[in-house]
């Protein structure tokens, strides 16, 4: 009854209206002798919505099936066939930050034997080597430095490091897991280096100042810039390479934000939490200034851009300086009428004809006036696309619809739905999607009790929105709604 008491504070906050909704060894089947990679947490802050995976041989491609972290960021363990496990890389990308509720770009990683996937464990992915020097300096790669357990200067290095896998991801628009791993490593030697030489001058890592570990990372992060530009000249799969330059690289200054991120530590949390975005921002438009602005082309990738949404059939306005659509909207109109629209500006290259199947559509919801906030995962739905245009979008027989989140109580709650009958996603025109939130609620509402608090509804309220797919290449769409 837990999971209806949720979608109860779902409904009663307008928001169904509104969503409507490490290893063992073992014998598998023929014989094969499998291995299991243990589950854990992925964290950047916790990243929910997040797809893990596992790379069977380092190519940056998903061998595994996939799963979708929770709100905690948890993922289940998986069971591989042990002849690859030696070379197997738990991948994890897409998703948010719990903490801070912005998108994350980027790829992280760990090897097999790692609790949980981190930015320090990526760093050990792409360079081994680098584990002995975190090990030498007391640091445990795979910790939870988000729980509030851990020495402020470990938070400090993992929290710096994350940064800076942040804006290389955001900064030069690369999504390719191989090609993040080249610059990563350059990340991952250059930083080897320096703690290296704090260890051998018998220094401990609180010993070293905010403006040396600011510059220690301005000059890792150049390095890792310079990896993904040589990464990608070398790629054949990019026809435009990235607008950057070994000259504009090498005269980046970033030991300022760099310097201020090491500092924030010592602020409280919500101080912390700002400063980290507001310098994470700095950093990728500095970059962005010094470098040019950088676009991955691949030759046969598409880019499935918002060009507008509108919500109970009223457009948002998009806001050029956050990046995130607004809207007030009145109860009388959500009640007749609760359709999401996304019209895309599907930008293809060389007119390809492509086809994306077992795609997720992923809404995260917040309520600014309370801590409830709630994931709705529609999964199951297939999308072909001709040129600029959406040709089929269907949605399986036997799709999902899982409802993630935390209650008014605090209470976490995972509650999933099957045999979605396929009308609550659907192609409106050849370029615009339509999320029919009423058919959710009809799903939801349907497989309950009348009695229930479930029916309860009332829209007054704030929501912040955000929408996104980790299986297309989507712009993920930012929104904030008032209903009155």
């Amino acid at each position: 009854m837990k999971g209806l008491k949720f979608l109860a504070w779902l409904c009663a906050c307008g928001l169904i209206s509104l969503t409507a909704a490490c290893g063992g060894g073992g014998g598998g089947e023929d014989g094969i002798t499998t291995s299991t990679l243990s589950g854990g947490q992925v964290i950047d802050g916790y990243l929910s919505g997040a797809t893990v995976c596992v790379d069977y041989d380092n190519d940056g491609q998903c061998d595994s099936d996939t799963q979708t972290t929770d709100q905690n960021g948890t993922y289940n363990s998986f069971t591989i066939p042990t002849t690859y496990y030696a070379n197997a890389t738990l991948l994890a990308f897409g998703g948010f930050d719990t903490s801070t509720n912005q998108t994350f770009e980027g790829v992280l990683m760990a090897q097999p034997g790692s609790n949980n996937i981190t930015p320090l464990t990526t760093l050990i992915a792409v360079n081994p080597e680098i584990e002995q020097s975190l090990t030498d300096l007391g640091v445990t790669a795979d910790a939870d430095y988000v729980s509030g357990s851990i020495n402020g200067a470990y938070v400090q290095l993992a929290l710096m490091v994350a940064s800076s896998l942040q804006v290389m991801a955001t900064t030069t628009n690369i999504s390719d897991s191989a090609i993040l791993a080249k610059g990563t490593e350059q990340l991952a030697n250059a930083l080897n280096d320096s703690l290296k030489t704090i260890f051998s001058n018998n220094n401990e890592l609180a010993d070293i100042s905010d403006s040396e570990m600011g510059g220690i990372f301005a000059n890792a992060t150049r390095d890792g810039l310079q990896g993904l530009n040589t990464a990608t000249e070398n790629n054949e799969d990019y026809n435009t390479l990235l607008n950057m330059n070994a000259t504009s690289i090498a005269n980046l200054d970033l030991t300022s934000q760099f310097t201020n991120i090491a500092n924030a530590v010592d602020q409280n949390s919500t101080a912390l939490l700002d400063t980290l975005v507001t310098n994470s921002t700095a950093i990728t438009q500095a970059t962005e200034n010094a470098t040019g602005t950088v676009e991955e082309q691949s030759v046969t990738s598409f880019s499935f851009d918002a060009g507008s949404v509108s919500l109970a059939g009223a457009s948002l306005v998009l806001d050029n300086s956050t990046g995130k659509w607004t809207s007030t909207i009145s109860s009388a109109t959500l009640s007749s009428n609760k359709q999401f629209a996304i019209d895309f500006l599907l930008q293809e290259s060389a007119g390809a004809l492509k086809d994306f199947t077992n795609v997720r559509f992923i809404l995260h919801i917040n309520d600014t006036g309370s801590s409830r906030e709630a994931t709705v995962t529609l999964s199951g739905v297939s999308i072909s696309v001709d040129g600029e245009n959406i040709t089929s979008l269907t949605v399986a027989g036997d799709a999902g619809l899982r409802v993630q989140g935390t209650d008014s109580n605090g209470n976490q709650i995972d509650v999933t739905f099957t045999n979605i009958e396929g009308d609550q996603l659907i192609l409106t025109t050849s370029t615009q999607v339509t999320y029919d939130l009423s058919k959710i609620e009809d799903k939801i509402v349907n497989e309950t009790q009348s009695n229930d608090a479930l029916h309860q509804i009332s829209y007054p309220g704030t929501y912040n929105l955000i929408i996104y797919s980790p299986d297309l290449p989507m712009d993920t769409i930012e929104a904030s709604v008032t209903v009155n």
